[in-house]
């Protein structure tokens, strides 16, 4: 039995006992007037959802159904937008502390699964969306990826990288996994990771999944901001902006604003750093964009001196809250959702 399984019970007790001792509500009393920004990326069928390769960035339908259930038990949710303009003029609802729900990449499965989830509990989103893979088949890169380490054992993928970036290039000499390999991947020039992603072995996305893991259509986009969403910018194409040279930075921050724009024929406020990777000049040109506000992948809430271009987050990671039978653990759900206090 790996660590991880034998860490989650004990926890989920942990967090149990403290429910009964009134510690998270303590707990969630401790997030007034702090705004607590959730991250979600997919909802996918509960059977799906149990062999995606990515765990800590998908929530199951029924999962998603019992976040949004205690969401309206214990929390005011508001859009990402009117809680921010509240939060600055200091007239954030009381007595429960205050969520925002955000999704990033804009798979399919958002206006599929999770928009009719969020439609029936009358509670609003913000998406982000790719712009340059949106109403196309192309895939985000760490999805190929993904399927290519799946295929390739190290000596293979070590024998592919030489010859396809140079000797030099190596691997990690011992490695958990795919997180490992997506680390090291992101850690490449963007040239080089192209350059690999054109030539290992690829045997292509499973057709019965499509409907699900493509990106949505523009016609998609403005079905969910027609049910009170807000759409807001994740780039282009989905790099890691402080890799890129000034032109590239410009036209994933602000070409991806304008083209939503366009399609949607509404103000597009809101951005967020792929991978949350951002710096002092992604920043800048963010705010040179237009925008009126970005989140990163850092973890917590915003306080009262909250950074409108560096927002904290709360990743609805699912191994957090759920049990090793797929049910959710109510108590560590509350856990997760309030552990940014």
């Amino acid at each position: 039995m790996s660590v991880r399984r034998i860490k989650r019970p004990l926890r989920q007790w942990a967090e149990q006992a403290g429910q009964w001792l009134g510690r998270l509500d303590a707990r969630e009393q401790a997030l007034a007037q702090r705004l607590t920004v959730l991250t979600f990326h997919r909802v996918l069928p509960d059977a799906r959802a149990a062999q995606y390769p990515f765990p800590s960035i998908v929530v199951s339908q029924s999962a998603f159904a019992s976040v949004l259930a205690v969401l309206r038990e214990h929390y005011h949710v508001l859009g990402l937008s009117s809680a921010l303009a509240a939060a600055k003029a200091g007239a954030l609802p009381e007595g429960r502390p205050v969520a925002c729900i955000t999704f990033d990449d804009g798979y399919a499965d958002n206006l599929l699964l999770a928009a009719p989830l969020l439609q029936q509990a009358a509670l609003p989103a913000t998406f982000y969306a790719v712009a340059g893979l949106v109403g196309t088949e192309l895939e985000f890169w760490y999805d190929v990826a993904a399927r290519q380490f799946a295929q390739l054992n190290h000596a293979e993928l070590q024998r592919h990288v030489s010859a396809l970036v140079g000797q030099d290039c190596k691997l990690p000499e011992r490695w958990s996994g795919l997180p490992d390999w997506m680390r090291w991947m992101k850690a490449l020039p963007p040239v080089l990771r192209d350059r690999l992603l054109k030539g290992l072995p690829d045997q292509g996305p499973d057709p019965a999944n499509r409907p699900l893991d493509r990106v949505m259509t523009v016609d998609e986009l403005r079905q969910l901001m027609a049910q009170g969403h807000d759409i807001g910018s994740h780039s282009m194409t989905h790099p890691l902006l402080p890799q890129l040279a000034e032109p590239a930075l410009q036209e994933e921050v602000h070409g991806s604003r304008l083209r939503l724009q366009q399609w949607l024929q509404a103000p597009v406020e809101a951005f967020c750093y792929p991978n949350g990777d951002h710096d002092d000049r992604v920043v800048a040109c963010v705010q040179l964009a237009g925008y009126r506000h970005a989140t990163t992948t850092a973890h917590g809430s915003n306080g009262q001196a909250f950074d409108n271009w560096r927002l904290r987050r709360v990743n609805m990671d699912a191994q957090r809250f759920m049990r090793p039978n797929g049910t959710v653990a109510l108590a560590s759900l509350r856990a997760l959702l309030s552990s940014g206090a």
